[in-house]
């Protein structure tokens, strides 16, 4: 019995191997004669696939153990008629048992020259590959996949067309690509290689399922790139017209995909010497590098990354940590993207806002004003809906420096905090060292030991943009302001801005007055005369008011708004004009109205004279009138003959008043008009003699008459009204031995002279 078993065993495999034999020798005989059913071959992958599919070519040959059929110019057609996927050359080795055992074509090793593909990003976000959907074969066929049945698949020389359906990025091109897949039905090993043009760069990972439908597959993938080419491998794919001109980076990452979606990413990447343009703009830096983790959720994904260093201009991001992106997607079918940093330059930030703004307008105002200084606790957020997109970006500012653009004032060094949407925004300002330039209004930018308030703006339906603080303050060695205003730029360009302040202020140096005044706007003899008159004094409190359009500052000739500082000024030294004595001690209060200087003093000392009280005005500060001083002082007569002596008064009155001694106290009213720029002063004074006692010290004589006033003036000779008394009489000196003294016109003479008889 056992011989016999064994007898037919041995008949059934000699029986087998002939059979072998002879179909391998039947298949090497025909193979050759393949290429005269093209048609055949066309008809079979068309059933197979379920879609019409022609071919340039069929050859076959024997290699190896089994046969290896070769399809030139393989298109895989749409209805329509156009091609959905083409090969330059298919390749497939056959295991020949297998097929024999599954009653149909079973290829061992599967090979695609020249593939070119189109992967595509549908509204769904998810991705497939275009040409592959719906080639599920027929039901009879059910299963059967172009990829899935052999256990190895290599791709050569393949060409990958990324296209976004949903138009957030752009079309993106990879050539060269070399593909090696092996497995079976159920799960495949992927290792791919990317032309050297690139750099270096591998792929390598396990999918599992059916990769040809949309979502239904899974994978986890590693890649590895060394010196990418980032212009080259990214080029422009990136959103809102954005591309990558150069730089390049090493990557190390792990990624995971889920029924045909990418759900999480881990690695690490460097980047250097990169460039990032747009039609607007540039943004080049040398060195990017971090750690980062990026998880989806549904619909939602987060991305952490940490380790972060950031080095552009030869300025590093100190302090930069760590950062977070988060992407959600609401009920109502927005869409939200949350941006935080650390830390960061503002300048940086600005100028990648400037290539991807949410508005011209944005990019525009960054452009003018190019802020600088440091951020941290960074947040920006976008929101895109169905609704006008919105965004926010907010954070701690650190040494604000910005630019002027008109009307609004640069800024230097300012701190605190800042947020920021599309139609309002606020400025928070904290107790810091700073500086404004308003050189619109003033020569030089005001600095300020600390300064606190907020100043808040925003656009109304009309388009104008309202910039106000309720109160805003700020102190320096120079003085202490508390200021209210509102300013309305209009949306017309051609309208002047408007402004409505009130700024109350104290404890200020009276010699640093005029950096406060609007001089840019004041003639400049007038600037020259506030530079050098003020020496010393202090400013007790003061207001300013500007109220109006600044295009009619300072409202003189329009009397369309109001222009007014007001202030009180105590301990002043001032030297109002050259040759003229100063004044110290001067207690006033001043006022700036529209075109007009005035002040109005109550206390001081002249000449050791006490100001019982004085006026001063310049009645038009552009172009400049004359400084004109009316008042009245009292003292000893002695102090107030250095009037006459010793101003631009003396060359009328030094002579007359030579060898004149005088005691006694004395009135002097002054009237004098002083030119700021060119011009002779004109003077009128007073002198009250009533009550005086005048000396000759050359004749020894005390004389005790004189005239009740004495009125001065700069023009003619010797004032008639205060001539000598004694002109044309005999004078009697009060010693024993009388004598007759000559006297001339010129010369001074005692007042108690008799007449000559």
């Amino acid at each position: 019995m056992i011989k016999r078993l064994t007898r037919l065993i041995g008949w059934l495999m000699l029986i087998a191997l002939a059979s072998t034999a002879l179909l391998t020798l039947s298949a090497r005989w025909l193979l050759p004669a393949i290429s005269e059913h093209r048609g055949v071959v066309e008809g079979l992958l068309t059933s197979r696939l379920g879609a019409p599919v022609s071919l340039g070519g069929v050859s076959g040959e024997w290699r190896g153990y089994g046969p290896e059929i070769t399809l030139s110019d393989l298109r895989l057609h749409n209805r329509e008629g156009g091609t959905r996927l083409r090969l330059a050359r298919v390749t497939a080795n056959l295991h020949l048992l297998d097929s024999l055992l599954a009653g149909r074509l079973m290829p061992r090793e599967l090979t695609l020259h020249q593939l070119r593909i189109l992967v595509q990003r549908r509204q769904d976000k998810s991705l497939v590959i275009a040409g592959l959907e719906g080639l599920e074969g027929s039901a009879s066929d059910a299963g059967l996949t172009l990829i899935a049945l052999p256990f190895r698949i290599h791709v050569t020389d393949t060409r990958v067309r990324f296209e976004d359906a949903t138009g957030a990025f752009g079309p993106q091109q990879l050539d060269g690509i070399d593909l090696l897949l092996r497995g079976d039905q159920r799960r495949l090993q992927v290792s791919a290689r990317l032309s050297p043009r690139y750099g270096s760069l591998r792929i390598d990972g396990e999918l599992s399922g059916d990769p040809t439908r949309a979502s239904g597959w899974d994978g986890e993938f590693y890649f590895h790139g060394e010196d990418t080419d980032l212009a080259r491998l990214i080029g422009g794919a990136l959103p809102g017209e954005v591309s990558i001109r150069q730089g390049l980076a090493t990557t190390e990452l792990w990624s995971q995909w889920r029924n045909g979606r990418l759900t999480r990413i881990r690695g690490e990447t460097r980047i250097n010497d990169a460039v990032i343009s747009n039609p607007r703009g540039r943004f080049a830096f040398e060195a990017l590098r971090g750690r980062y983790h990026w998880q989806r959720d549904s619909d939602d994904w987060r991305l952490d990354m940490d380790r972060l260093a950031f080095l552009r201009n030869g300025q590093r991001w100190e302090g930069l940590r760590d950062a977070t992106l988060r992407f959600r997607r609401h009920p109502d079918n927005e869409e939200e993207l949350a941006i935080r940093i650390n830390r960061g330059i503002i300048q940086d930030i600005a100028d990648l806002i400037r290539l991807m703004p949410p508005s011209t307008e944005v990019a525009e105002f960054l452009a003018q004003i190019e802020p600088r200084g440091r951020i941290a606790e960074l947040t920006i957020l976008l929101r895109e809906g169905d609704q006008r997109p919105a965004w926010f970006l907010g954070g701690r500012i650190d040494r604000l420096t910005t630019n002027a653009t008109a009307p609004l004032p640069a800024l230097r060094n300012l701190g605190g905090r800042i947020a920021i949407e599309p139609q309002r925004g606020r400025l928070t300002l904290e107790e810091n060292d700073g500086a404004i330039d308003f050189t619109t209004l003033f020569r030089d930018p005001i600095p300020f030991d600390t300064i606190s308030g907020m100043v808040e703006w925003r656009i109304d339906d009309s388009g104008e943009v309202i910039i106000e603080s309720d109160a805003l303050r700020a102190a320096n060695h120079d003085i202490e302001t508390l200021t209210r205003f509102r300013m309305t730029l209009p949306a017309n360009d051609d309208a002047s801005p408007h402004l409505d302040l009130q700024s109350d202020f104290r404890n200020g140096d009276g010699k640093r007055v005029s950096p406060y005044l609007p001089t840019p706007l004041m003639d400049p003899a007038t600037v020259a005369w506030l530079d050098t008159a003020l020496l010393d004094g202090r400013v007790r409190d003061g207001v300013c008011l500007l109220r109006g359009p600044l295009d009619d500052f300072p409202f003189h000739h329009t009397n369309s708004g109001r222009f007014e500082v007001a202030f009180f000024v105590e301990d002043v030294e001032l030297a109002y004009h050259p040759g003229w004595p100063r004044i110290a001690g001067l207690d006033a209060q001043v006022r700036f109205v529209d075109n007009r200087f005035e002040a109005t003093a109550s206390d001081g000392l002249l000449y050791g004279h006490r100001i019982l009280h004085a006026r001063a005005a310049i009645d038009s500060l552009h172009p400049t009138s004359p400084l004109t001083i009316q008042g009245s002082t009292a003292g000893p007569l002695e102090d107030g003959l250095r009037l006459l002596r010793e101003t631009p008064l003396a060359k009328r009155f030094r002579e007359p008043l030579q060898g004149i001694e005088v005691t006694g106290k004395t009135q002097i009213e002054i009237d004098l008009s002083l030119p700021l720029d060119q011009g002779e002063p004109s003077t009128r004074g007073v002198i009250h003699l009533a009550g005086n006692r005048l000396r000759l010290e050359q004749w020894q004589l005390d004389l005790d008459q004189s005239p009740a006033n004495c009125v001065l003036t700069n023009r003619g000779s010797t004032p008639r009204r205060c001539a000598p008394p004694w002109k044309g009489r005999r004078c009697v000196p009060r010693s024993a031995n009388r004598t007759n003294i000559p006297t001339t016109p010129s010369s001074p003479r005692p007042r108690n002279c008799r007449r000559r008889s």
